[in-house]
C-alpha cells in the first residue's frame, strides 16, 4: 500500500494535479454570550469549493448551513444554548473529491475573562501589601542614614 500511495503522489506531481487536502483542521472556539465566534480551514487542492455544517445536539445530526460556502465561517449571534454546538465543514474539489474536517466545538461562557482585569480583590489586595513592604523598607533604609 505504501509504494501504491508514494506512486500515485509522483504520478500527481508529475502531471500536476493538486490532490485535496486538509491543511489545517476547525480549531474549538470559547465566545462570550451576544457575541459570534469563526471557524476556519485551511486545504489544497483544485477548485476547492466548501460547506459547513451543524450538530446542534437536538438529535438530528448534522445539518447544512444555508450561506456556509466558505474556507471560514462565521456564526450569528451566540446565545448560552449554543454551548456544545459541533461545526465540520465538507471540502471538495474540482475532481469530484471530497474530505470532512474533524468537528470542532463551540464553547459558551457569559462573560470572557478581561486581560489585565484589576477588578479582582486579592489581586488588589497583593498590590497593596507590596506597596506597604515597600514604604517600611524605604523607612528603614533612610533611618540608616
Amino acid at each position: 500500500m505504501t509504494n501504491a500511495l508514494r506512486a500515485l503522489q509522483d504520478l500527481t506531481k508529475y502531471l500536476s494535479i493538486d490532490l485535496l487536502e486538509i491543511k489545517q483542521q476547525p480549531a474549538d472556539q470559547t465566545t462570550a454570550v451576544g457575541q459570534t465566534a469563526q471557524f476556519t480551514v485551511s486545504a489544497n487542492g483544485a477548485s476547492l469549493k466548501y460547506q459547513w455544517y451543524i450538530d446542534r445536539n437536538d438529535g438530528k445530526g448534522w445539518c447544512k448551513l444555508n450561506g456556509a460556502a466558505g474556507a471560514t465561517y462565521d456564526t450569528s449571534t451566540i446565545e448560552i444554548d449554543n454551548d456544545g454546538y459541533q461545526y465540520k465543514c465538507v471540502i471538495t474539489d474540482a475532481y469530484g473529491s471530497g474530505v470532512t474536517t474533524d468537528a470542532a466545538v463551540l464553547h459558551v461562557v457569559l462573560e470572557l475573562p478581561v486581560a489585565g482585569d484589576a477588578s479582582n480583590p486579592a489581586l488588589w489586595f497583593a498590590l497593596g501589601m507590596l506597596s506597604m513592604i515597600g514604604i517600611v523598607v524605604m523607612k528603614k533604609k533612610l533611618a540608616f542614614r
